[in-house]
């Protein structure tokens, strides 16, 4: 009985192993591995140069599975508007009208490429941007 076992356990563990998607090739490791740097490199790059341009104190790094997204801080008038609707509820045309002119990097073709991938991208740069906002405010309270 032992045997019987033994063989139907050995054909269960073929059937999961054959389920399983195959090892990537040396070459795709490398390749994803490749893009991976080059993508962190033009986010690096980016940032310092956006960090020149406006200073570090009003941009904001969003973290994706992609890259990062850099934002600068919304003008206040856009932001008020938007804040204002934040008690109500705000639809994806507000948050995009809000994050689309603060993103810095990557290109917006390459933004809408990944959030189209990833929706909650968004949100989290409206996040971002409502960080920005209070810094801001906080510093203006302090002079």
């Amino acid at each position: 009985m032992s045997d019987d076992l033994k063989a139907k356990l050995a054909a269960v563990r073929a059937q999961r192993a054959a389920l399983k998607a195959p090892e990537a090739s040396e070459a795709e490791v490398l390749a994803e591995e490749l893009a991976k740097e080059e993508q962190a490199l033009a986010d690096e790059t980016a940032l310092a140069a956006l960090k020149a341009q406006y200073g570090a104190r009003r941009l904001a790094v969003v973290e994706t599975e992609f890259g990062s997204v850099v934002l600068l801080r919304s003008d206040s008038l856009k932001f008020k508007r938007f804040s204002e609707k934040i008690v109500e509820h705000f639809s994806h045309e507000e948050v995009e009208k809000l994050v689309r002119p603060c993103v810095k990097h990557p290109s917006l073709a390459k933004f809408d490429e990944w959030t189209d991938e990833q929706a909650g991208i968004w949100g989290r740069c409206a996040e971002a941007i409502q960080y920005l906002a209070d810094t801001k405010a906080k510093t203006v309270a302090k002079k």
